[in-house]
């Protein structure tokens, strides 16, 4: 028997993040088929349009129109032992999403994305594991300022670099608002430790930013910061809460953000 699962999505939404306004519909449909226990892909169809208001001060900023089609593909591996609390093991996820949009800038262009986490258990109790990722974006086939700014890379926040906000781990406008890039790197390290069986802390260390180039520019500025997290063990997963501090500290970031959630953070 094929393991496959047909998939289908469908929203409007209004969206307010910090780097633009956008109102859109979204459209996917596609399959989803396990190719070993631990290694999956998929392949769908997505279509979309939108209005999307760029905030950043610069080049191309205002109210941008545009359909869209797009073929997302991806192949992901788990070789984890738990999804919310993996302590051994390791994961790996390509993602590729060519897209073409129809109306305002005819682009052509794709939308790359590379992740790989592992994971450490030290001594027979595994009462403190190792845990690193790497994240890696690259959009290539359309100049930074045509593209719409919804589609461009970003990188700041939670599940990317926490000491720096939301989409703001890069190149920022006068107006202090991000511009969005065309790559991104992105760089966690984490030591989670069992104070009891329900109890863990976890120093943290992230490092990264997003890029106007194609691919990230090792030789531009690094963003990175510490943080420290508490961990609440429960039967279906730990919750987690993340304090974190920019050490690389900019004009206008906050010296703390707080991240509040369920599953640790990669």
């Amino acid at each position: 028997a094929i393991d496959q699962d047909f998939l289908a999505t469908a929203e409007i939404a209004n969206d307010t993040p910090v780097a633009y306004n956008s109102r859109r519909a979204l459209a996917t449909a596609g399959i989803e088929r396990r190719l070993h226990p631990w290694l999956t892909g998929g392949l769908s169809l997505l279509a979309e349009k939108a209005n999307v208001t760029q905030l950043a001060n610069v080049p191309g900023m205002g109210t941008q129109r545009y359909e869209l089609a797009g073929l997302p593909a991806y192949i992901k591996l788990d070789q984890t032992d738990n999804l919310l609390n993996p302590t051994t093991g390791y994961r790996a996820q390509l993602s590729v999403t060519p897209a073409h949009t129809f109306s305002g800038s005819r682009l052509t262009f794709a939308t790359n994305l590379l992740s790989g986490s592992t994971y450490w258990a030290l001594g027979a109790e595994q009462r403190a594991i190792l845990a690193g990722k790497l994240a890696l974006g690259s959009l290539d086939g359309a100049p930074l300022f045509q593209l719409p700014a919804d589609q461009r890379i970003y990188a700041g926040g939670g599940g990317s670099i926490r000491p720096y906000g939301w989409q703001l781990a890069g190149p920022l406008a006068p107006n202090k608002d991000p511009i969005g890039g065309r790559s991104s790197l992105v760089l966690n390290l984490e030591a989670r430790i069992k104070i009891t069986e329900t109890i863990g802390i976890v120093p943290f260390f992230d490092a990264g930013s997003y890029y106007e180039s194609p691919v990230p520019q090792l030789g531009r500025t690094l963003l990175y910061g510490v943080g420290l997290g508490a961990r609440y063990y429960t039967g279906f997963g730990p919750l987690r809460f993340d304090l974190a501090t920019p050490l690389h500290k900019r004009s206008g970031d906050s010296p703390i953000q707080v991240y509040i959630s369920l599953g640790q953070a990669f």
